[in-house]
């Protein structure tokens, strides 16, 4: 997956929905999210997942306690810390968090 699609893909897991497109210069356009059920108008400025550990924070507080469970197996391999599941949320990297929730929530393509 490109980090654009793992971005994109995180954001509907998390409960983002696409509202289309926002053009913030002519020619220039972003895909615009609203979080489901909100009345807030779509907006560009999103947690970025990929590259921000501050995003994952909040996710990981509000995460499904089985998708947790999963998230943390697959997080300690990619960090290559086995059996410490608290412990490889420290040491990976958002790019990882993201691999591993993806894979955890079984949306996870090569």
């Amino acid at each position: 997956m490109t980090q654009e699609q793992q971005q994109e893909a995180i954001l509907k897991a998390v409960g983002w929905e696409r509202e289309g497109d926002i053009q913030v210069t002519p020619g220039i356009t972003y895909p615009a999210f609203k979080l489901k059920g909100s009345d807030e108008e779509p907006r560009i400025s999103l947690p970025n997942f990929i590259n921000d550990l501050n995003a994952w924070h909040d996710a990981e507080q509000t995460m499904d306690p089985f998708i947790k469970l999963e998230y943390l197996k697959i997080l300690s391999t990619l960090v290559h810390v086995q059996g410490a599941g608290n412990l490889a949320v420290g040491l990976a990297s958002a790019e990882q968090k993201a691999e591993a929730y993806l894979k955890a929530q079984n949306i996870w393509s090569e």
